[in-house]
């Protein structure tokens, strides 16, 4: 918390809900997981799955 009160663009980031940042991140961990070893996963549900992982954050 103390590096993010460090920042100089703080208007930036008054929008974002940490609650809702870190269930996106904990969510695509989640569905990673879930689908380790899945070898019958298809590129496009892969590539799903790693969106989930950072555009849902953004």
């Amino acid at each position: 918390m103390s590096l993010a009160n460090k920042t100089e663009k703080k208007e930036t980031y008054l929008g974002y809900s940490l609650p809702t940042y870190m269930e996106a991140i904990a969510l695509g961990e989640l569905n990673q997981h879930i689908n380790n070893g899945n070898y019958k996963l298809k590129v496009k549900d892969y590539l799903s799955i790693i969106d989930g992982k950072t555009n849902e954050t953004l």
